[in-house]
């Protein structure tokens, strides 16, 4: 081949190249002029292709106040929520002329809940009446209908009963009912004003304070209220008396040396003893543990109550709350939990917690002012 043939098939090639390079460069230009065109009219201005594009295909209609709107030629800059986000506010949202769901207290799920009743004062159009819930939390029940207050309840120690003080006769008497609320029945009269009734471990007493004498001091009778008589001949000031587990002493608070304090005393009279000693706001009943070595009681100004732990012997004092006045705590059978009362969720609840202040639970909630609640064995069904 001659060297003049050569420089033509390669100009030749050349030639070629370049118009396919023209070809290619008008072609571009064409899709371009394509591509503006579409997004003049029919993408909202200002917006990235792929986002229009999810927004056109995937958006439901919705009303001209949050979508893009068009105005001959021109389309309104507004800004619309994907699809999907906009399906979910319109099913949670509610309506702004709806009120608001009023909350309801749901009793808390346990792992290792604590068992027994609690039986409690609560408040029912304007005077308190007996109430009770499961410890953990379910199936609260009124149980009277009364027309004076009902004060101090505390369970029988087989769970079966309730003994109470309400007024008769002008006067608080003891009354006790089946822990179901039926066969109410007043069992003392005429001995003063009585308070703080509580049966003994083993079933056979009953022990409470009263006014009878002018100045309030513990008393001891039987079971049905017969056999009436101060605990000890010797004067000796007294209320929210409580039993031991072993039936044979019973504590109680007493001002003999200036201020409220926890004393002991034996059920048969003697060997008066003081527990506490410089405690600041000491009231209400205390409660024994299970072992027996262990006091509960509140103490405080009104308002600003703590629940605290004495040891029998006075030598170890343990706070086990802080803030929101906390108050009537009472040990469960077993020994294991406290329960109380405490108004830190804004409104007083019961609450339960364990002997180190630990697990604290709310277990109500919408009770009427619940007070001065007292654990017993056995479940509401």
């Amino acid at each position: 081949m001659s060297e003049t043939s050569g420089r033509s098939d390669n100009r030749g090639l050349f030639l070629m190249a370049v118009l396919v390079g023209v070809i290619v460069i008008l072609l571009c230009g064409i899709c371009v002029a394509a591509g503006l065109g579409f997004r003049q009219y029919v993408l909202p201005n200002n917006a990235m292709t792929r986002t229009a594009l999810v927004m056109l295909f995937s958006t439901p209609r919705i009303s001209q106040s949050s979508a893009a709107t068009q105005v001959g030629n021109n389309w309104a800059t507004v800004t619309p929520q994907p699809a999907v986000e906009t399906s979910i506010k319109a099913t949670l949202t509610p309506s702004l002329t709806s009120a608001p769901p009023t909350p309801t207290f749901a009793p808390p799920v346990w792992i290792d809940p604590p068992e027994g009743k609690v039986v409690f004062t609560c408040s029912a159009s304007g005077i308190d009446q007996l109430c009770v819930i499961n410890a953990d939390g379910s199936n609260r029940r009124q149980l009277t209908e009364v027309g004076s207050d009902v004060i101090n309840p505390s369970f029988s120690p087989d769970g079966a009963q309730i003994i109470y003080s309400s007024r008769a006769d002008g006067h608080l008497n003891l009354f006790i009912v089946n822990a179901d609320g039926s066969n109410q029945e007043q069992i003392t009269v005429g001995i003063g004003n009585l308070s703080s009734g509580e049966i003994s471990p083993n079933g056979n007493r009953i022990v409470t304070a009263s006014d009878s004498g002018g100045q309030e001091t513990i008393w001891i009778m039987k079971r049905d209220g017969s056999n009436a008589r101060p605990v000890s001949s010797i004067p000796l000031e007294g209320k929210d008396p409580t039993w031991a587990p072993d039936s044979n002493r019973i504590a109680f608070i007493s001002g003999n040396d200036g201020s409220p304090q926890i004393y002991l005393i034996q059920a048969s009279g003697g060997n008066v003893r003081q527990v506490t000693r410089g405690i600041s706001g000491l009231s209400g009943r205390s409660d024994w543990s299970s072992d027996e070595k262990w006091l509960v009681f509140q103490a405080g100004p009104a308002g600003g109550r703590e629940v605290y732990i004495t040891s029998t012997d006075g030598r170890d004092l343990r706070q086990l709350t802080d803030g929101g006045d906390n108050y009537a705590p009472a040990f469960s059978p077993d020994g294991r939990w406290i329960v109380f009362v405490s108004g830190r969720s804004g409104a007083d609840d019961l609450y339960v917690m364990q002997l180190d202040g630990t697990e604290l639970t709310r277990i109500s909630g919408e009770l009427g002012n619940p007070d001065q609640p007292r654990w017993g064995i056995g479940e509401i069904r």
